[in-house]
C-alpha cells in the first residue's frame, strides 16, 4: 500500500479565518502577476459568502471554466485585461496538444503557468471535502505504475486562528476535523489523519485528545509559524499525550508557506527537536519539506540547508534516530533546469541509498496546495521517474510511512493510536449515509468491516 504521508482534504470554506485570509496575502504576493490581484479577488468574493460560477475540482478545462467565472462575477472589477482572459481560454487546448508529444509530467513540471493556478483556485472552494478526497485517489491511480495499486493517505489539518477568535471561528475547526473523519469511514484503514494542534486555541490537548480517541486522528500537526514555539512549554501537555499514545507529528519545516509574520518562520527550525525526543522516548516527528527543498545547495547563508543538516544529524543519532523523519512533499526546487534536477535529484538519491536516512524518509506531495504548481500525478511520475536509488521509491511510498504511523507492517506492534483508530472504524462502519469507496484496507482484516457500499 503506497502511502501519501503529507497532503490535505480541507478546503478553503474550512479554514477560512480572518488569519487565513492575512496568511494566504503575505504568501500569495510572491507570485507574478495577475496572480496576486486574481487570487485576492476569489477570496473576497468567497468571503462575502459568493462563489464564482464554474469553479469545480475536476473540471477537464479548468481555464475556460476559470475565465468564464471572472466574466459572469464581474471581471471588469479585476485589474486582468480581456487578452489575458481570451488567452487563458486557449491555453488549455494549445497546452494539451504540445504536451501530448512530450513526457506530460515533465512538461507540467518544467514551469508554473495559469493553468496550475485554475486548477489550484478550483479545488480550493470546491465546497465538499468528500469530492477534494476522491479527487486525490484518483489522481494517486492514475500516477500508478502498477495496475491495481492501493493507495492510503494522512492528511494534515490546518488550525488558524486570529489574534482574538470569536466563537463562529473556534466553531470553524469542528466542522473541518467532522467532514475530515468522515473521509475515514469512506476509505476505512486508508484515510489516516492528523489533527491540528494550535496552542492558541483555548482547550488545545483536550481538542486533540477527542480527536484521537473519539474520531479516528492517528497523528498531530504542528505549524509553529503560524506564532508560537515547540519549545516554550505551551506544547508540554501535547507532548505527554503523544508520548503516551505513541501518536506521530508532522510538523512544518521550512521557510514558506502560511506563516502569521516574517519573525515566526524560525519557529519552525528543527533545532529543539533533539532535547523534545530525549524528554519524550516515544515521540516520533516528521519534518515537513526536509527542512527545504533548496537543501541540494548548500551554504552557509542558506536557512533551509542548514535546517536539513541538523535534520540529518539527528536521524543519524542512535539514540533518537529510529523516530527521526522527514517529507519530500513539495519540493519542486529540483524540477525545470537541468542543473536544479541533477543537484536536487543526485542529492536526495544519494541520501536514500544511505542506510540509516534512508528509511527516515518519507512521500509526500502536499496536496492540493502543490496543486499551485503541478499536478498530484505528475508530481508523482517525476519523482518515482528520477528516484534512481534501488527500492527507494518503494521505500519511501510504502515501508518508511507505515513505520512512521505506527502500522503493523513487518511484524511491529500495532500502536494505541492505530488502536483507536480501528475501534472508531468498527464504532461507525455503519454510520447512515456513509458509503465506503474502496473496501477496507489490509491492514484492517481481523475487525468486523461492511462491505463496499454500505451506507
Amino acid at each position: 500500500m503506497r502511502i501519501n504521508a503529507h497532503c490535505h482534504v480541507f478546503n478553503l470554506q474550512a479554514v477560512f479565518t480572518q488569519g487565513t485570509k492575512n496568511i494566504l496575502q503575505n504568501r500569495i504576493r510572491t507570485l507574478p502577476p495577475p496572480f496576486p490581484d486574481l487570487i485576492l479577488w476569489l477570496l473576497e468574493a468567497h468571503m462575502a459568502g459568493g462563489r464564482p460560477a464554474g469553479l469545480r475540482p475536476d473540471a477537464a478545462d479548468p481555464l475556460t471554466l476559470l475565465a468564464t467565472a471572472v466574466e459572469e462575477a464581474g471581471g471588469g472589477d479585476l485589474p486582468l485585461p480581456a487578452l489575458l482572459l481570451a488567452r487563458m481560454k486557449s491555453k488549455t487546448s494549445i497546452s494539451d496538444g504540445v504536451l501530448s508529444l512530450f513526457d506530460k509530467a515533465a512538461c507540467d513540471a518544467a514551469l508554473c503557468d495559469l493553468i496550475d493556478l485554475a486548477a489550484f483556485v478550483n479545488i480550493a472552494l470546491t465546497p465538499d471535502i468528500d469530492a477534494i478526497t476522491d479527487f486525490l485517489f484518483d489522481q494517486m491511480a492514475k500516477a500508478s505504475d502498477e495496475p491495481g495499486a492501493s493507495f492510503a493517505i494522512a492528511p494534515l489539518m490546518m488550525d488558524i486562528l486570529s489574534p482574538a477568535p470569536d466563537q463562529a471561528e473556534l466553531a470553524l475547526f469542528e466542522k473541518q476535523r467532522a467532514a475530515t473523519s468522515r473521509q475515514i469511514l469512506r476509505y476505512p484503514g486508508r484515510v489516516l489523519p492528523f489533527v491540528a494542534a494550535n496552542p492558541a486555541r483555548p482547550d488545545m490537548v483536550a481538542t486533540v485528545k477527542t480527536a484521537l480517541e473519539d474520531h479516528g486522528f492517528v497523528g498531530v500537526k504542528l505549524y509553529p509559524s503560524l506564532g508560537y514555539r515547540v519549545d516554550d512549554g505551551s506544547l508540554d501537555g501535547l507532548f505527554a499525550l503523544c508520548n503516551e499514545k505513541r501518536v506521530p507529528l508532522t510538523m512544518h519545516c521550512n521557510t514558506g508557506g502560511f506563516y502569521a509574520d516574517r519573525n515566526f518562520i524560525d519557529h519552525c527550525s528543527p533545532e529543539p527537536w533533539g532535547k523534545i525526543l530525549r524528554d519524550y522516548p516515544d515521540i516520533r516527528i516528521c519534518f515537513a519539506h526536509f527542512g527545504g527543498e533548496r537543501f541540494f545547495l548548500p551554504s552557509p547563508d542558506n536557512t533551509q540547508a542548514v535546517w536539513n543538516a541538523v535534520i540529518l544529524d539527528m536521524m543519524r543519532q542512535k539514540t533518537i534516530g529510529s523516530r527521526v523523519f522527514a517529507d519530500i512533499s513539495y519540493n519542486t526546487g529540483g524540477m525545470g533546469a537541468k542543473w536544479a534536477r541533477k543537484g536536487y535529484f543526485g542529492r536526495l538519491n544519494e541520501l536514500l541509498a544511505e542506510e540509516t536516512v534512508g528509511s527516515q524518509i518519507l512521500w509526500g506531495t502536499d496536496y492540493f496546495l502543490v496543486r499551485q504548481r503541478i499536478s498530484e500525478e505528475h508530481y508523482w511520475q517525476y519523482f518515482r521517474d528520477r528516484i534512481t536509488s534501488d527500492g527507494a521509491f518503494d521505500a519511501a511510498t510504502r515501508h518508511n510511512p507505515a513505520r512512521f504511523l505506527g502500522l503493523p507492517a513487518g511484524g511491529a506492534a500495532l500502536s494505541p493510536v492505530m488502536a483507536d483508530h480501528l475501534r472508531f472504524l468498527a464504532d461507525h462502519a455503519r454510520d447512515a449515509g456513509i458509503a465506503r469507496r474502496l473496501p477496507p484496507a489490509e491492514w484492517t482484516k481481523g475487525h468486523s468491516l461492511p462491505p463496499v457500499g454500505h451506507s
